[in-house]
This record gives C-alpha cells, sequence and structure tokens, in this order.
C-alpha cells in the first residue's frame, strides 16, 4: 500500500528593537510545533508519529565598541521529538543550542562576523545511551555587500 504522511505545523516568532541602541539589545523569540503522522505497510499496518517542537531566544546589541558593529547571542532547542503519538513514552530527544557572535563592520559592503557555537546531544536521541556527545565549534563569516 505504501505511505500516508501528513505534517501540521504552526509557528510563532516576534521581534523588539530598541528606539537607539545601548545596553538595552534588541530581542528576538520563536516557538514552533507540529505534529507528524505516518502510515506504513510491511507485511501489516503500522501507525506511527511524534509530536515535534522548538523554540529560540536571541538577543542582540548594535554599536558595540565601534559604531555600525553589533555583538549578539542565540539559545534555544532546535526541532525535537518531545512526544512519540504511538506506542506511548517521550523519546530522550532534547538538544540545546548556544551561539556567540560579534559582526565587525570594516566597510560599508563588507562585514567579517566571528562566532563560537556549543550543541548538547546533537543526535538526539540517536546519541549512544551512557555517552556524553557534544559539539563545540567556531566559524567566522565574511559578508560582501554590492
Amino acid at each position: 500500500v505504501g505511505r500516508l504522511n501528513s505534517t501540521n505545523a504552526v509557528a510563532l516568532s516576534g521581534y523588539w528593537q530598541p528606539a537607539q541602541s545601548g545596553w538595552m539589545p534588541s530581542i528576538s523569540v520563536g516557538w514552533g510545533l507540529a505534529t507528524s503522522q505516518f502510515l506504513t505497510r510491511t507485511g501489516s499496518f503500522i501507525r506511527g508519529g511524534a509530536v515535534l517542537n522548538s523554540w529560540t531566544v536571541g538577543l542582540q546589541w548594535t554599536d558595540v565598541l565601534v559604531k555600525g558593529n553589533a555583538l549578539g547571542m542565540g539559545f534555544g532547542q532546535n526541532t525535537m521529538v518531545s512526544k512519540a503519538m504511538y506506542g506511548g513514552g517521550s523519546p530522550n530527544d532534547g538538544n540545546w543550542a548556544w551561539e556567540w557572535w560579534y559582526k565587525v563592520q570594516l566597510t560599508d559592503h563588507i562585514s567579517v562576523t566571528p562566532a563560537i557555537f556549543y550543541l548538547s546531544r546533537p543526535l538526539g536521541e540517536a546519541t549512544a545511551p551512557g555517552t556524553d556527545f557534544n559539539a563545540f565549534g567556531a566559524l567566522i563569516k565574511t559578508t560582501f555587500r554590492f
């Protein structure tokens, strides 16, 4: 018979920016919820599905140290399975993401942004039991605007 897949999702996000730059950062938040269901046939019908969640909070300060530069931080949880719809149980799929960056505006058209990030359990439920797999990294992004 094959597969019948269905996903329903909703997300909300918002952003606030102060009228003047200073110690008060701009703030962005986001939240997402989805349900996914599938029906497969492997000898007999199998029904499956999951509830997925995600959320994020971001802060950014403008004109840090030099006019045009920006410092920012983001924190949240990537899309993760929070509940199995059939068969019961809640998978151990939780993970965290965190990032800090500093954008240096070199010219009107060129910026360089070094960033560091941390991911806890990036494999989610696929992380081997008894292990503590996390990821820490860094990157440099260069932007050219024409």
